[in-house]
């Protein structure tokens, strides 16, 4: 997934511009049917995708864009 999104955001600007903007902000993936990518109904998932955002933002941050 990592490698997935990286391409992705590199590829837009205006996601990748969107992604920066949040700061250091926590990303959350706010779906109620999916606990494994995002935070699922009960609010105590996983949020797999918000966290490869965040070390995607990292990574770009020290690549400097």
């Amino acid at each position: 997934m990592d490698e997935a999104i990286y391409h992705k955001f590199t590829q837009h600007d205006d996601l990748r511009a969107e992604l920066l903007a949040t700061g250091d902000a926590e990303l959350m993936e706010d779906s109620d049917k999916d606990s494994f990518w995002g935070i699922g109904a009960d609010r105590r998932g996983s949020n797999e995708l918000g966290k490869a955002l965040e070390r995607l933002r990292s990574k770009l941050r020290r690549e400097g864009w």
